[in-house]
C-alpha cells in the first residue's frame, strides 16, 4: 500500500508541475472582434489589420496568453485612450517579442520600442517577478500599438511617419 501511495503521489506530483509549468496559451487574436477594428495603410500599401482595446480589462490583457502562431505578421493591437498621458507598457503572461509603437492623437510616431522581450508567465500571486517582466521607458502620448517583433509589416514603420488609419474619421468617434 505504501508503495502504491507513493507511486500515485509522484505520479501528481508529476502531473502538477507539468501543468503548470505549460504556458497556458487560451486566447486567440479574435478575442478582440467584439471590439471596433480599423486599418492602418501602409505607404507601400500593405495593410496592418488592427483591432482596439477599449476598456480597462482589453488593455490590462492586451495580448496576454495570445498563441503566436495565431497572430500574424499583419495583426496589431492599439491601445485607445482619450487622453494624452506617459504610457509604459509591460508584457506579463505574453509568448512573443513585441514591437511596441508610441503615437498622438494623430497617430504620428513618437517613439518605437522594437524587439521588446516576452515574458510567456503571469504575475506570481506574491509579486516577486514583477522586477522580471520586460517594461518599456514611459513615453508621453495617446495611443500605443502593439506589433508582433517578427513582423516585416512592422519594420515598415518608422519614428515620424504618421500612420492612415482606415476608416477615416473611425477613431474621433471613439
Amino acid at each position: 500500500m505504501k508503495t502504491k501511495l507513493t507511486y500515485l503521489f509522484f505520479f501528481f506530483i508529476s502531473i502538477t508541475t507539468t501543468a503548470t509549468a505549460t504556458p497556458i496559451l487560451d486566447r486567440e487574436f479574435k478575442y478582440y472582434e467584439k471590439n471596433p477594428s480599423g486599418k492602418i495603410i501602409l505607404t507601400s500599401k500593405k495593410e496592418i489589420i488592427v483591432k482596439i482595446a477599449l476598456s480597462a480589462d482589453d488593455q490590462i490583457l492586451g495580448l496576454s496568453r495570445i498563441d503566436p502562431k495565431k497572430f500574424k505578421d499583419n495583426d496589431a493591437l492599439l491601445f485607445f485612450y482619450k487622453d494624452d498621458e506617459i504610457r509604459s507598457f509591460w508584457m506579463p503572461d505574453t509568448h512573443f517579442n513585441l514591437d511596441i509603437i508610441f503615437v498622438d492623437k494623430d497617430l504620428k510616431v513618437l517613439h518605437i520600442e522594437r524587439n521588446v522581450a516576452h515574458y510567456p508567465r503571469p504575475i506570481s500571486n506574491d509579486g516577486s517577478n514583477i522586477r522580471e517582466i520586460p517594461t518599456t521607458k514611459g513615453f508621453f502620448c495617446r495611443h500605443v500599438i502593439e506589433m508582433s517583433a517578427t513582423s516585416p509589416l512592422s519594420k515598415e514603420i518608422k519614428v515620424g511617419d504618421t500612420l492612415n488609419w482606415q476608416p477615416k474619421g473611425q477613431l474621433t468617434k471613439l
